[in-house]
């Protein structure tokens, strides 16, 4: 039994941790300082392109205003919608 369970913690772990450490490449903003970006994008003074990545059924149902759909399973044949500025600041959630 102790076997299996340190198996499954092994397995967690080798799924958790190369995620938590891509995490660390990217800075992380709080819920305030996105209402701040898009207060500051409504006025003209912030350019930024906002993604929801779940599914469009739940896109359809709610969402960020302003935001653009392309659903994980989907960023393949959907990343065009994030157009052609590579320097453009993207903020997934």
């Amino acid at each position: 039994m102790r076997a299996k369970i340190f198996l499954l913690l092994a397995g967690v772990c080798l799924l958790i941790l190369p995620c938590a450490e891509a995490l660390e490449r990217f800075d992380l903003i709080s819920t305030r300082q996105l209402q701040e970006l898009l207060a500051r994008r409504k006025a003209g003074t912030a350019d930024f392109i906002l993604v929801n990545s779940l599914d469009e059924v739940i896109y359809r149902d709610a969402h960020i205003p302003g935001s653009i759909n392309i659903p994980l399973a989907r960023v393949d044949t959907l990343i065009e919608r994030l157009g052609r500025d590579r320097d453009k600041l993207i903020i997934p959630y």
